[in-house]
């Protein structure tokens, strides 16, 4: 769902239209397991193994070295279902009616119902929140303007 309100109209081209709106909906988490190369010596013989490990903060057995290739763990992805909510203000300013050119700054805060592991460690949680800055461009496409000349 979208909401938006305008407090100022860009009324001639020099002008900067100023929005405040908001927005929520659905998220969709994918957890995806890291894995890494294990080099294991064997106490006995000396010798050193390698295998793969899905990381885990109390190994004692074996020294991780490296992550292993991307596609490795894709089999065990997860979906995590979530909320999310924005919000902030839109300054437009671009020359033309058929154009848009505009920064927006505001907040944001997504909630999932699992807690999503980001590293290994307790920390992790099931909401994040933040700020964001961005900048947003395109064309705006309306059939009522099609027939009209275009501005240059």
């Amino acid at each position: 769902m979208v909401s938006q309100k305008e407090y100022f109209s860009k009324l001639d081209k020099s002008s900067v239209a100023i929005r405040v709106f908001y927005t929520f909906g659905v998220s969709v988490g994918i957890k995806k397991p890291v894995y890494y190369y294990v080099i294991f010596t064997d106490p006995t013989t000396g010798e050193e193994y390698t295998y793969l490990e899905l990381f885990d903060t109390d190994n004692t057995h074996g020294v991780y070295y490296s992550d292993a290739p991307f596609f490795y763990g894709l089999s065990e992805i997860k979906i995590v279902p979530g909320l999310n909510f924005k919000s902030g203000v839109s300054f437009e300013f671009g020359n033309t009616d058929r154009k848009i050119r505009a920064i927006e700054l505001g907040v944001f805060a997504q909630v999932y119902i699992k807690q999503i592991d980001i590293m290994a460690s307790d920390d992790n949680t099931s909401y994040f929140a933040g700020l964001f800055l961005q900048y947003r461009f395109g064309k705006i496409v309306n059939k009522r303007l099609r027939n009209t000349p275009k501005e240059q």
